[in-house]
């Protein structure tokens, strides 16, 4: 059986694309608002930016694309809320993003191509 690196089921996503479809997914109309709770900033505790921005940048968003009629994730980031962060605050157009879940979701719901879904699909049944 084949194993997969990291590399190989990244896929590359523009950032303001992430945004609408977390906005839409928690039903909250300030995706960032959102994010700076995952990040459990407190507003009376300054964070330490350096590090959340060093943890965005070392780690990749996993965003969870969930499973219908199996699985609807209550907040689609999964893993490392920070590389949203340090996309935003770096101003990063596109980010690697790991995706779980229903695979198709993330086609319809326009963040990644029909030539990238097909690319996961085949890595995927390379693993069989």
């Amino acid at each position: 059986m084949n194993s997969l690196t990291e590399d190989q089921i990244l896929v590359s996503i523009p950032t303001r694309n992430l945004l609408r479809f977390i906005a839409r997914r928690t039903g909250q109309p300030d995706p960032v608002r959102h994010l700076l709770s995952l990040l459990q900033i407190n507003p009376a505790n300054p964070p330490d930016w350096h590090r959340i921005l060093r943890q965005g940048l070392q780690g990749h968003l996993h965003i969870n694309l969930g499973i219908p009629g199996i699985e609807i994730p209550e907040h689609p980031i999964e893993e490392n809320p920070a590389a949203l962060y340090a996309a935003l605050v770096l101003r990063i157009q596109v980010i690697p993003v790991i995706l779980s879940g229903e695979i198709d979701i993330a086609c319809e719901e326009a963040l990644i191509s029909e030539n990238a879904l097909s690319k996961l699909r085949k890595i995927i049944r390379a693993l069989d």
